[in-house]
């Protein structure tokens, strides 16, 4: 029998009742000709008997031991599927009916594109839209050999994982020559690293149109572990291949931004400094000096690491980039999004003199998220005489820390300090990352829910 053009991938573990959903979704699609392999990593609720209840042809379950990953998950299903392409996707998500088609009519296209994504809408737990698109924009991009990398450093802009769809054999080499790909447990950064490499052989593309639900609920991986460390560790990744991949070579004072935010980051997640504490971290001070030293002046400014400098000016340390470089970037680099605009208005204000909170001395707030952005809330609060009560967050791996001594609680702990508080200011889901909602500050009442963070 000949092979289906399209394998798809279906990872899943312990989420019967999103993954009805999903798997209805993908049967759906209004191009068929594909297989199907759902791929239980040894769920023990009721996904077996879910999947086993379908009569399609198409559909292959694959149900892993115990003791398996979710890399080796995915890893099994890259080497199991027979199609030239595959579209590795989640069990939480929910596909539009036209995903598939979209892509293989976009592919017959442009048959030399590596990897395709498209661009999302937010919905919730229970499936209601929060978001109806994660990126403003109205056409499809396809970057050309070393295009999506600059962007990525500059922008952020991040391919949601859920929407890839591969070259097969060309994905194939990238985990091959990617050994942590093969053994860390959770490798959260594989789908930016495997874009990157992508990219740095050939053509990859993001759809404009919005073909697929992005789920934003607690239980997401992406929300239970710490995003900073591997991100860091890509990093180090793609600078020892300095010198062997000419793309990766024009972006390194890009690179070097990254790191110098993901690493402050990695230092804020993983020690319980107070804000005073914060202003005088020799961990912090490493991190600029090293930066300042790998990047010269005129190449440091991109969106990816002005939440760093942003953080470096609400610590005392003072801004890095000059007011005149950050004015020239924003008029010739329009940003992507509203996460973009929202730090360049911040970087300036700072560099102005200003404050977020400027004004509201003796405030009571609570923050939602507790990410890389509350950080920079509570430090700014801290700076303008404003009381952080708490910082609400949905992920379980975050509640009980603290973000500059102030304690990070579950949402419900609103109510017993809801009478305390004056305002709450809110920040927005994004790839791992809270950013600033434009909207950063909401007196009471009314206000009736913030989204997860």
């Amino acid at each position: 029998m000949k092979p289906p053009k399209l394998s798809i991938a279906l990872l899943s573990h312990n989420r019967a009742y999103y993954a009805k959903e999903a798997l209805d979704a993908l049967l759906c699609q209004s191009y068929g000709d594909f297989e199907l392999l759902f791929m239980d990593n040894c769920s023990t609720d009721e996904t077996a008997e879910l999947v086993l209840s379908y009569k399609d042809p198409r559909l292959i379950y694959v149900r892993h031991p115990p003791g398996r990953n979710p890399s080796e998950n995915e890893a099994a299903a890259l080497w199991m599927s027979r199609g030239k392409y595959i579209l590795i996707t989640h069990d939480d998500d929910v596909s539009n009916p036209s995903l598939v088609g979209r892509y293989m009519r976009f592919l017959q296209r442009y048959p030399d594109v590596l990897a395709v994504s498209c661009n999302v809408s937010l919905i919730d737990e229970a499936g209601v839209p929060l978001q109806d698109r994660l990126y403003e924009m109205e056409e499809d991009l396809v970057f050309e050999r070393g295009d999506y990398i600059r962007a990525f450093f500059e922008e952020k802009l991040w391919l949601p994982t859920p929407t890839i769809m591969h070259n097969r054999e060309h994905y194939l080499k990238i985990r091959y020559h990617d050994p942590r790909a093969r053994s860390e447990p959770y490798y959260s950064s594989h789908d930016i690293l495997a874009m990157i490499m992508h990219n740095s052989h050939g053509r990859i593309a993001l759809l404009a149109e919005p073909l697929l639900g992005y789920r934003q609920h607690a239980m997401q991986e992406s929300r239970n572990v710490d995003q900073s460390a591997p991100l860091c560790q890509m990093i180090r990744d793609l600078t020892g291949l300095q010198n062997s991949h000419p793309q990766l070579d024009h972006c390194m004072p890009l690179i070097e931004g990254a790191r110098a935010r993901y690493q402050a980051q990695h230092v804020l997640f993983n020690t319980r400094l107070t804000f005073s504490e914060a202003v005088n971290s020799p961990d912090l001070s490493a991190i600029r000096m090293r930066w300042e030293e790998a990047v010269p002046p005129a190449a440091r400014c991109c969106d990816t690491v002005l939440p760093f400098d942003i953080l470096m000016c609400e610590l005392g340390m003072g801004s890095a980039i000059d007011s005149d470089t950050l004015s020239r970037y924003g008029e010739h680099k329009p940003p992507n999004s509203v996460t973009s605009s929202a730090y360049r208005g911040w970087a300036l204000m700072l560099q102005q003199g200003r404050h977020l909170f400027t004004g509201m001395r003796g405030r009571r707030i609570a923050i939602f998220g507790s990410m890389m952005t509350a950080y920079l809330l509570v430090a700014d609060a801290c700076q303008c005489g404003v009381e952080v009560m708490c910082c609400l967050d949905s992920s379980q791996a975050r509640i009980g820390q603290t973000v500059f001594g102030v304690e990070v609680c579950p949402h419900s702990a609103l109510e017993s300090i809801d009478g305390l508080v004056d305002g709450r200011c809110c920040t927005n889901p994004e790839q791992g990352e809270t950013p600033l909602s434009p909207n950063k500050f909401t007196p009471q009442p009314p206000y009736k829910d913030g989204p997860a963070c």
